[in-house]
């Protein structure tokens, strides 16, 4: 994706970064945008076209300035950038005393155009050069690592009379976890976030929202998120590795999780465990957690704000919307006094501004009922969805509280489907595999639009612009106060449930995503007002695109609760699809003990095959056998290998009684190629010739199935599996001919296997290659084969890195280091070898890396 460098600056500055500007763009030849330059036509409005442009950004220049250091509007936009995970560089204009540099900013290297500017510019040039393609260096830019979900529109303004607040909060952060406790939109999430953006002493942050179904081990998921680690590493290993780091963890809105001891107690347990890590852990919260014993938690009461404070949050909230209509000084006073100088009700009477005159807002502020200031916001929502309905009508309403069912947020494509389902005229999944991104003819869209202005213009649904796509939000405040429509939940999961199998289908898990949040929503509903039919339909939707994302425990816990509600259910083969798909999970499940895990899934594919019986069901059986076939061959690599591999052939076996070539002839291949690692696995204990021939014959029958045009992918990875089997053939006999067969699988896979279809299959299939090759000149054409040994590992090693994966990257640089030795190039041996002992280091694979350095020094490296 090309870069798309956004420029922040004080307009006191523009003349400075007019020039900044022009001589880069003339220097690169590439886009840079800055507002008083880009934002020329006529009638723009100015904050949404600015707006719009931070969501497109890829990198931001930040020019300091004596005046662009003391603007909110400036402080704003690059706090905006380092949210969105958003690399950005400080360029520095003039004579600016270091510590006016926000902290945040004064850990980044800066470019000083104020001490050298030619120099300065060439510097900022390259690093846009590099940028666009692709090749920014750490150097070029930096990140300010933020992750999880922190709403950008908390540090959108500056904030105001909490300085004491602040400095209460970082003493108690340093002695023990801290609670910031108040009540609902007092600002304690709004001060947490000043924290992540001015703590100190912290290398990074993690801010996790508590929610309604929110557990602590995605806390955890979202640590080794943030630190790059494996989503498989154990929670010990994440807490021994964390020790290291110097973050704060932040658990915003822990209320959520009151009504739940057994929730609460493993975040309870989490907080105490960071705190041992030497984490700092912040919590935010309407009350307090009961678990917590004195000694174990700090706490810090959040009280109203001065009436000060409250005038100038008037002020700046009044900014941040875009009033201009009014000079709000006259009436900042009366405004903050009216909303009990409670800052979401300030928020919300700011917001009204838009609509009505600062008296009439301050009237109707004044003349709330409600004392208690929670009360009082309830009933001003509710008043504002009267004078919307008097305004425009009952739709936009009903509009209203059938978006109040999603979660997280919401597109317009699924607004349409939840607002007009019964007037389309087709299922939800025609809606979304046909139209996605689109909309079909026969959605209204000019009423859909005409709902969504409305509801944004009363501040009921806020839209949102990232990578030039709309996403819309509900406040939650807003869905307690007007409710929920029950009736959307089916549509709601009809959608959610067809967009999942969509992105699965795609597989692209990292689109589906955002629609976390719907996704588990549209499950606890299912799960609570059906039979659990349709959560386990949406489990099986969202099985693959868990793990992919890291979330082994949740995708188990969404199998086991589903797999207890259907224990009782009259449908025979809903209760064994049910237990096939938790025993997927189990085999799948990459935390805890392995062998107990893999006992797991036999015993729940033992108990699927009760139902799922030849007779009843020919093909789930042939399913479900082939699966119990993998789980016996995984837990062959723990134990009983023998036995446990002929379990696998048995079981591949039984299912090939039922898939037959003429029934399902892409299942059969696949069977017959796990029948065949089966052999080739059983090879190494004994038999060996026999077994290999065995394993042969079955990849062969499953090409027959898995063709280049049928299956290219799977194909592809037969081919690499036979040819693997053939260089163990050339182990035993035909040395020349069973290499020259192992060629050329390899060949046939690369041909399918490619570096964009699937990198770390192509270069897996290059290493082997090598490997092959490396073999092959022990024959003959010694250097010949031994440089197309090399060449095959190099390709692998383009795909295969440190960072991708780093085993594998190891095993071929030593490959590498190997074929370089028969090349008496030693010293590039060692260096192969070096790499391989330092990655198997970093790993843990203590063994292999004490080998490398024995084979170093005989080398005498």
């Amino acid at each position: 994706m090309p870069a798309f460098v956004f420029l922040s600056h004080s307009s006191k500055d523009d003349a400075t970064v007019t020039r900044i500007h022009d001589q880069i763009e003339d220097i690169t030849k590439q886009d840079v945008w800055v507002d008083h330059r880009d934002l020329t036509t006529p009638g723009t409005e100015w904050q949404p076209a600015i707006d719009a442009a931070l969501g497109k950004l890829t990198h931001m220049l930040v020019i300091l300035s004596r005046h662009s250091v003391t603007s909110p509007e400036v402080t704003a936009e690059w706090r905006d950038a380092l949210l969105r995970k958003k690399p950005l560089l400080p360029v520095i204009i003039d004579d600016l005393p270091l510590e006016s540099i926000p902290s945040r900013l004064r850990i980044i290297t800066a470019v000083d155009l104020h001490k050298n500017w030619d120099g300065g510019i060439q510097l900022l040039a390259d690093a846009i050069t590099r940028a666009e393609s692709g090749t920014a260096t750490p150097d070029d830019f930096a990140r300010w690592p933020v992750t999880g979900l922190m709403d950008r529109r908390l540090v959108s303004i500056p904030i105001s009379g909490r300085e004491a607040d602040l400095t209460a909060v970082r003493g108690l952060l340093a002695q023990l976890p801290t609670l910031i406790l108040g009540v609902g939109g007092l600002g304690k999430s709004r001060l947490a976030a000043e924290l992540v953006l001015t703590q100190e002493a912290i290398s990074g942050a993690v801010w996790h929202v508590c929610d309604e179904f929110s557990t602590a081990e995605n806390v955890l998921e979202l640590l080794r998120d943030h630190l790059g680690l494996d989503p498989a590493t154990e929670r010990r290993d994440l807490l021994k590795r964390l020790r290291a780091e110097h973050l704060l963890v932040v658990l915003d809105n822990a209320e959520s999780v009151d009504d739940d001891p057994d929730r609460r107690k493993d975040y309870v347990k989490l907080v105490d465990e960071l705190h041992a890590a030497n984490q700092q852990v912040l919590l935010t919260s309407r009350s307090a957690w009961p678990d917590f014993k004195p000694g174990r938690v700090k706490l810090h009461q959040l009280e109203h704000p001065a009436a000060p404070a409250c005038r100038q949050i008037v002020l700046d909230m009044a900014g941040q919307f875009g009033i201009t209509g009014y000079d709000m000084n006259p009436h900042a006073d009366a405004l903050a006094q009216a909303a009990r100088y409670h800052p979401r009700l300030i928020e919300w009477g700011v917001g009204k501004l838009t609509l009505f005159a600062p008296d009439k807002v301050i009237r109707e502020l004044t003349d709330l009922k409600s004392r208690d200031v929670q009360d009082a916001l309830d009933e001003m929502i509710t008043q504002t969805v009267r004078q919307m309905i008097e305004a425009h009508g009952p739709d936009a309403a009903a509009a209203l509280r059938r978006l109040a069912v999603c979660r997280g947020g919401f597109t317009y494509h699924a607004a349409g489907y939840l607002l007009q389902h019964e007037t389309l005229g087709m299922t939800a999944e025609d809606y979304v595999a046909e139209t996605a991104p689109a909309v079909p003819t026969t959605l209204n869209t000019d009423t859909l639009d005409a709902l969504l202005h409305t509801l944004a213009r009363w501040q009921f649904v806020r839209p949102t612009v990232a990578n030039d796509h709309t996403r819309y939000t509900l406040d939650p405040l807003v869905i307690a106060a007007v409710g929920e429509d029950a009736a959307t939940h089916q549509s709601h999961y009809d959608y959610y449930h067809a967009l999942a199998w969509q992105h699965d289908e795609r597989q692209d898990y990292l689109g589906i995503d955002p629609e976390s949040a719907n996704l588990e929503a549209a499950y606890e509903w299912a799960l609570a007002a059906g039979d659990g039919e349709d959560a386990l339909w949406l489990a099986n939707a969202c099985g693959i695109f868990l793990q992919n994302r890291g979330r082994f425990e949740q995708g188990l816990t969404w199998f086991e609760r589903v797999a207890e509600k259907l224990s009782q259910h009259p449908d025979e083969q809903l209760r064994a699809n049910s237990q096939n798909s938790l025993a997927n999970i189990y085999q799948e499940h990459p935390l805890g003990d392995r062998h107990d895990n893999l006992k797991r899934a036999l015993l729940a594919y033992e108990a699927a095959l009760v139902h799922f019986t030849p007779q009843a069901a020919p093909l789930a059986y042939a399913a479900t056998q082939n699966n119990l076939g993998l789980a016996y061959a995984d837990l062959a690599q723990i134990g009983e290998r023998e036995a446990n591999l002929n379990k696998a052939v048995a079981a591949y076996q039984a299912a090939l009684q039922h898939y037959t070539p003429q029934a399902a002839p892409l299942a059969y291949a696949m069977t017959q190629n796990n029948l065949g690692i089966a052999y080739r696995d059983l090879a190494q204990l004994g038999e060996r010739e026999a077994n290999l021939h065995k394993a042969v014959a079955a990849y062969e029958a499953a090409l027959v199935h898995f063709t280049a045009q049928a299956a290219p992918l799977d194909y592809a990875m037969t081919q690499n599996n036979l040819g693997i089997a053939y260089r163990a053939l050339a182990q035993i006999g035909e040395r020349e001919a069973n290499l020259s067969k192992a060629l050329a699988a390899y060949e046939a896979a690369l041909e399918h296997y490619t570096a964009q279809a699937a990198p770390l299959d192509y270069a897996m299939t290059q290493n082997n290659l090598g490997v092959a090759y490396s073999d092959l000149a022990q024959i003959g054409e010694r250097e010949a084969n031994l440089h197309k040994a090399v060449a095959a590992y190099e390709a692998a090693l383009v795909y295969r890195t440190a960072q991708a994966a780093p085993l594998d990257y190891a095993q071929t640089q030593w490959n590498y280091g190997n074929a370089q030795r028969d090349l008496d190039d030693l010293p590039g041996a060692i260096a192969r070898w070096r790499e391989a002992e330092t990655c198997y280091r970093l790993m843990g694979v203590t063994d292999q890396a004490d080998l490398m350095l024995r084979w170093i020094a005989d080398a005498g490296g």
